[in-house]
């Protein structure tokens, strides 16, 4: 099925994802190509709630992160992960594999931070 953008008075909705694509950057960027018209009409866009489970191996958690925060930095999009904390958060998540530091108090993913802060 290929991606449905339905537009409202105030948003736009995605539906209709292909579960058996292979996702990655080029995939993404092809997959957001509706919401890259939206920006270029002159509107903001926020990607919300998003995160990787930490039941996914990391190695493919951080090479799905690293696409998607690429992607939009490039476009210049704004994003909020799902978690602070828990299994789809930067601290204390619990991802076997990930690097964690102690910093403040909390076991902070250091491989995700420097993802996050473009490092």
């Amino acid at each position: 099925m290929p991606l449905i953008v339905k537009r409202s008075k105030h948003e736009f909705v995605a539906s209709n994802v292909e579960p058996s694509k292979s996702w990655h950057r080029d995939t993404l960027h092809e997959f957001y190509a509706p919401w890259r018209e939206v920006a270029a009409m002159g509107r903001t866009i926020h990607v919300g709630e998003f995160g990787c489970f930490n039941k996914t191996p990391n190695d493919v958690a951080l090479r799905w992160l690293t696409d998607m925060f690429s992607l939009w930095r490039e476009y210049g999009w704004g994003w909020g992960m799902w978690n602070f904390e828990g299994p789809f958060g930067i601290i204390n998540h619990g991802r076997p594999g990930a690097r964690l530091e102690a910093m403040d108090g909390y076991l902070v993913d250091r491989d995700l931070l420097e993802l996050m802060s473009g490092s």
